[in-house]
This record gives structure tokens, C-alpha cells and sequence, in this order.
């Protein structure tokens, strides 16, 4: 309380209010019914402890934890989570269990996250870091003893539906801000991230149009798919990127209708002068390869061994040509890599 006004009633009205406008506002979609119903109620101080819910009526945010250090549960990222399960219960109606149970608090996850990005200057990847307990990191679900990755570290065949929710975290975050890396199953990926309102909608969509009360990742991959093709087109960069984050959580193969350029280096950091670097090529659809490895030199060999012979930081470049129902070209630069 501050002056004998409750500051946490405001920020639930204010998480409600967010969250209104964020479906309404980027997809026409009325309070958690997209038909305007009138059930954005929030109960405030529902008791001790660290939980907040939706129970189908109205939203419940316990008093945290004094003794911890945890206010109550209203921040924002929570009133997007927690009425975002509201908008699933009517639309998908992915069951509380297993797999859809998973997918569902990811769901709650991602447009929790996303509604406070979009709101407020201090956004992070985590849940909890404002009222000063850490839930879960998108970013780095592992953290937290989530899998981030399908049939990887801490993923279980009918996870908890709080840890299942990991996998289809990290795909939203590598789809929103990229990212590159080998998963737990050695696969080699590269996503090019496309942004919050983009990545939103394509999870949107298949939330509210595609995805059924069982849906499994394997449904949420293909029909993800599709509502970024439905969105943006068969062959664009949403769609390429959209199943490439999937194969980088291990669900699905990378996108295969398109000529991708995809590149690493297992070392890219040396202490002498003269050093051979080897490069690891994982490009998709691929036929033909040109190198520029910054330091005046080209190659094209499809998977180089380069000596340099000079100290300094290097921008390496690959260009790619095949044939493809989408492309027949692709680049990918990598700044100040070696």
C-alpha cells in the first residue's frame, strides 16, 4: 500500500487492461473469448503464497512471500500469462496434461512475455524477476531445469506441464531474437530472428486457429507452419524461420523447400598468428559455395580449411546457389567471427 492506495489492484487492472489491448488491438480479438466478454476480474491479495491463476472467471494473485522478499504475484508478464490461458481455454482448448499441457502454459509464456515487451521499457526473457522470484528464463530454459530442447536435457515423455512448456519457449525466443548453437541431440542449427509482432502472430494464429485440445509439438510445428504461411507466404523468411527454430528445439527438419546458407566453426577465438581455421558447412538445398574469409581471400570448397596469417578480427561470409521450390541463392555473414 502507498498512502492507503493499493498499488497491486493497479497493476492488475493494468495487466488486464494490456493484455485487452494487445489481442484487440493486433488481432480483433475481444477479451479472453475474442467475443468481448466481460470477465477480466481480478481478485488481489487471494491469499499467502507464491501463485497466481485463472480459474475460468476471474484471475487470482496471492500476496507472495514477505519473509522471501516476493511481492504479489501482479506483474505483468504474469496478468498476460495467466488471461492468455483464458484465450487458450477458448479457442484451442489444449488439455492440462502431457504434451497440450506443455504447449498450453507455453502459450501463457510466450504472450505474458511478449504483452510486457511491448508495455513497458524493462522487458526480459524471464517470468518472475518482478516481484523477486524467478520462475523460468525463455531464454535459457535449462536454468530452471526445463528441456529446451525435445527429447533433450530434462524433457520427459509426459512432462509437468510447467518444465513441458520449456520447448516451446526457447523456439519462440530463437524465433523472435535468433540464434545459432548445436542442441541436445547434435544437430547443427542457425535462426534468424523476426521479431515479437511477427513471432506473436504466428503463435496467435495457430493458438486460435489451428492447434486442437491434443496437440502435440509435432501438430504445433506443422500448424505453426502453416499460420506463418497463411500470414506471410509459402516461401517467405517467417516461414523458413518458423521451422527452423523447430528444428533447433529438435521437433521437425529444418525447412527443406528453400536454399540456405549455414556455417560454423567449432573455434573461432586463436593466441597465435598463423592458424588454421576449419569451417563447418550445414547448408540446406546447397550445390555451390563461395567463400570470403575477410582477410582478402576466397574459397569455394564446401567445407574450408582456412590459414590466417595475420592477428586480427575477421568478417566471414558464405554464399550459397542450388535449385529449390523457393530460392536459388542465400548469404549469411557473420561480423568480426574469426
Amino acid at each position: 500500500y502507498n498512502g492507503g492506495f493499493d498499488i497491486y489492484a493497479l497493476d492488475a487492472h493494468f495487466g488486464a487492461e494490456a493484455t485487452y489491448d494487445y489481442y484487440n488491438d493486433n488481432y480483433g480479438w475481444k477479451s479472453v473469448d475474442g467475443a468481448g466478454a466481460q470477465k477480466l476480474k481480478s481478485l488481489v491479495h487471494a491469499g499467502g503464497g507464491i501463485n497466481a491463476f485463472w480459474d475460468g472467471t476471474y484471475m487470482s494473485y496471492l500476496d507472495g512471500d514477505a519473509g522471501m522478499g516476493v511481492t504479489p504475484l501482479t506483474s505483468l508478464e504474469v496478468c498476460g500469462h495467466e488471461l492468455t490461458h483464458g484465450v487458450t481455454e477458448n479457442s484451442s482448448g489444449l488439455v492440462y496434461s502431457c504434451e497440450p499441457g506443455g504447449i498450453n502454459e507455453s502459450m501463457s509464456d510466450i504472450f505474458g512475455v511478449t504483452i510486457r515487451f511491448l508495455n513497458i521499457p524493462n522487458g526480459t526473457w524471464f517470468l518472475g524477476d518482478q516481484f523477486n522470484y524467478l520462475i523460468r528464463d525463455m531464454a535459457h530454459p535449462n536454468d530452471f531445469s526445463n528441456p529446451d530442447c525435445y527429447d533433450g536435457l530434462y524433457w520427459s515423455n509426459c512432462p509437468e506441464v510447467h518444465s513441458g512448456s520449456g520447448v516451446g519457449n526457447y523456439w519462440y525466443y530463437l524465433l523472435t531474437e535468433g540464434g545459432e548453437g548445436v542442441n541436445d541431440v547434435g544437430n547443427s542449427y542457425f535462426v534468424e530472428g523476426i521479431g515479437l509482432v511477427d513471432a506473436g502472430a504466428i503463435a496467435f494464429r495457430a493458438n486460435t486457429v489451428y492447434l486442437t485440445p491434443n496437440s502435440e509439438y509435432a501438430d504445433f510445428r506443422d500448424l505453426s507452419l502453416q499460420a506463418a504461411q497463411d500470414l506471410f507466404g509459402d516461401c517467405s523468411n517467417q516461414a523458413v524461420q518458423t521451422v527452423n527454430a523447430w528444428y533447433a528445439v529438435n521437433v521437425g527438419g529444418p525447412f527443406d523447400d528453400a536454399v540456405t546458407a549455414i556455417f560454423s566453426a567449432p573455434q573461432t577465438s586463436f593466441c597465435t598468428t598463423t592458424t588454421a581455421v576449419t569451417f563447418i558447412n550445414s547448408s540446406l538445398n546447397a550445390t555451390g559455395y563461395t567463400w570470403d574469409f575477410g582477410d582478402g581471400t576466397t574459397s569455394t570448397e564446401q567445407n574450408p580449411t582456412h590459414l590466417y596469417a595475420s592477428e586480427g578480427v575477421y568478417t566471414v561470409s558464405l554464399i550459397v546457389t542450388g535449385v529449390s521450390l523457393c530460392n536459388t541463392a542465400d548469404t549469411l555473414i557473420k561480423t568480426d567471427y574469426i
